[in-house]
């Protein structure tokens, strides 16, 4: 029998720094590219100061991680300076959810190298739908449709 993985209990910026360097070799290696790279970096960098650097990774919940895109999605988008760029407060649902998914890539790295006991993600809630491009005409059923319906 062998014995389960031994639990590295370390924080959140030392598990970020290790996790980004290792995004920056599969990135020289060609696994990434260089544009989804700074997607993570950026992501991964603003989670740490979201969640609190100092703070030990494997006690971060999957509560923990809804409040950090709460707040995350309510704080304006510091990649646009232009005003007129963005229709609204905060950040869109499409630019929140690849956040999500760059948390979900750190946090299943972080269960595999036994940062984290389980990984958070799993218990936070699902990624908001992307709505935007719904057009009101597909909301109802088409004249074709509705007969069909009704035979």
């Amino acid at each position: 029998m062998v014995a389960p993985p031994r639990l590295e209990r370390i924080t959140v910026d030392e598990a970020a720094r290790r996790y980004l360097a290792a995004v920056e070799v599969e990135t020289i290696r060609g696994v990434l590219s260089p544009a989804t790279a700074r997607s993570y970096t950026r992501d991964v960098t603003e989670f740490g100061r979201l969640t609190g650097r100092e703070r030990i990774l494997d006690d971060v919940t999957g509560s923990d991680v809804d409040t950090v895109l709460v707040r995350y999605q309510s704080a304006p988008d510091a990649r646009y300076t232009d005003p007129d760029r963005k229709a609204g407060p905060g950040r869109s649902t499409a630019t929140v959810n690849r956040f999500r998914q760059s948390v979900s890539r750190f946090f299943a790295y972080a269960a595999r190298e036994c940062w984290v006991q389980a990984d958070p993600m799993q218990w936070a809630a699902p990624p908001a739908k992307v709505r935007g491009t719904l057009r009101t005409a597909r909301t109802a059923l088409s004249a074709g449709a509705a007969r069909s319906l009704l035979t």
